[in-house]
């Protein structure tokens, strides 16, 4: 019985994914450089704004840009996981909505749109492994 790996589809990814990918990568610095910002404001005592604590504030902040970092990574590697990791992260706008924390603003419902289009655009570029094994 000889076996060999059989790549699912192409075995690079077109521009487009890798510039999805990298855009995630792009939203992930951002988010850790305002979450750097915020625990520059903590340490130096700048007055809390919001009407939850500046530091649970900061925390999420951190959390977004590794969950950016990884869902960036994850489509990188073509991996259909990096997507739905992608989609769970838009849904924090609705969530904090509903919570009451903040108001609904037009981009709450535009911005997801957009990347759900984004992400079924490169659906079919991703897949569950990366290889599969194929036994003759």
């Amino acid at each position: 019985m000889a076996t060999h790996v059989h790549e699912s589809g192409s075995s690079t990814a077109s521009l487009w994914l890798r510039l999805v990918a990298w855009f995630f990568k792009l939203g992930s610095a951002l988010f850790a450089l305002m979450a750097l910002l915020g625990f520059a404001g903590l340490i130096v005592g700048l007055p809390e704004n919001s009407s939850y604590s500046a530091a649970l504030s900061v925390l999420i902040l951190f959390a977004f840009a590794i969950c950016l970092l990884a869902a960036g990574v994850l489509l990188a590697r073509r991996s259909r996981l990096g997507a739905i990791l992608a989609l769970l992260l838009n849904t924090y706008p609705i969530a904090f909505v509903l919570t009451g924390v903040r108001r609904f603003e037009w981009y709450d419902v535009v911005v997801p749109l957009l990347t759900i289009a984004v992400l079924i655009s490169i659906w079919p570029q991703l897949s569950w492994h990366r290889s599969r094994i194929v036994m003759k």
